[in-house]
């Protein structure tokens, strides 16, 4: 679950936590400053979870905070992935990848040297031809000419290919 804080504008209120849209809707209908008066402006700070990075690569904020809870929050893990590299890496924008989301390329959890040795596995080299591949050289050209891209997510490795 993921605990988060709606800190307001107004120096002259304070802010308040929560862990759904409900509740944000509910706190912030009501919420008001030292004076009285409403307040109106939040930024949205994550305080607790595991997808610290998800939510600062969307750039959650007050205007998108329901699409957080509605189409992101419940992503399976490799989802997220797929989600936080578009965002970080290719810039796309959220609307844009919520819409196709798992359509195109792929995202897999595993190292960069663990991919390799498995593309070279399909490929059916003879037994005494693969001690002479150089792996790293071809590690490092499917990276260089853009096949695939390595990246880390929640502490995990993963590889983006074809995005």
């Amino acid at each position: 679950m993921t605990e988060l804080h709606a800190t307001p504008y107004d120096t002259s209120a304070t802010g308040f936590y929560f862990s759904d849209f409900e509740s944000y809707t509910t706190q912030a209908a009501t919420h008001t400053n030292d004076y009285g008066q409403p307040v109106e402006e939040y930024e949205i700070q994550f305080i607790d979870g595991e997808k610290y990075q998800l939510f600062a690569a969307c750039s959650i904020n007050q205007c998108n905070l329901q699409l957080w809870f509605d189409e992101i929050e419940d992503l399976t893990i490799i989802e997220q992935a797929e989600m936080y590299y578009r965002l970080s890496n290719l810039f796309e924008t959220l609307e844009s990848i919520i819409d196709d989301l798992g359509q195109k390329g792929s995202i897999s959890q595993q190292s960069l040297s663990d991919y390799t040795y498995e593309l070279v596995d399909q490929l059916e080299i003879d037994e005494p031809l693969k001690s002479y591949f150089n792996y790293d050289q071809y590690q490092h050209d499917l990276e260089l000419n853009g096949y695939i891209t390595a990246f880390t997510y929640r502490g995990e490795s993963y590889i983006a290919e074809g995005l």
